[in-house]
C-alpha cells in the first residue's frame, strides 16, 4: 500500500496478511435518554460477549468530559450508568462506547 503526495519517494506501509472488513457492531445497544437532557441522563449498553469495555464522554472537539466506566462486561447483564452533565454548557456530546473490536458514539444534547 503506498501513501503519500510525493511520488518519486512515497511512504509504503508493510505487507497485510489478509483484508479484514471494517464492522459495526449493533448488537452491543448503546443508547440514552432522555435526549435532549437538561444534564442528567442515563446511558446503557448489553454486551453479546464477555469483553473489555470502556464508557467515556467526550465533546465534539474531542475532548475527553468524563471516564463513566472500565472494566470487564459480562454478556448476561445490562449495563446502566447515570451521568451529570448539568455543569457541562449546552451542547451536542459524545458517549464512546469501546470494546476490543468497536467504538461507538452515542450523541446526546445538553439543553437549558
Amino acid at each position: 500500500m503506498r501513501c503519500g503526495c510525493d511520488v518519486s519517494n512515497p511512504m509504503v506501509a508493510g505487507p497485510f496478511t489478509n483484508w479484514q472488513p471494517f464492522l459495526v457492531p449493533s448488537n452491543l445497544g448503546l443508547s440514552s435518554s432522555p435526549n435532549p437532557t437538561n444534564g442528567l441522563s442515563r446511558v446503557q449498553f448489553s454486551p453479546q460477549e464477555e469483553d473489555r469495555v470502556s464508557l467515556e464522554v467526550y465533546d465534539l472537539n474531542g475532548r475527553l468530559i468524563q471516564e463513566i466506566y472500565s472494566g470487564m462486561a459480562d454478556p448476561a447483564t445490562s449495563y446502566q450508568f447515570d451521568f451529570d452533565g448539568s455543569a457541562l454548557s449546552q451542547g451536542v456530546y459524545l458517549y464512546r462506547l469501546t470494546t476490543s473490536s468497536a467504538v461507538i458514539n452515542e450523541k446526546f444534547m445538553i439543553t437549558k
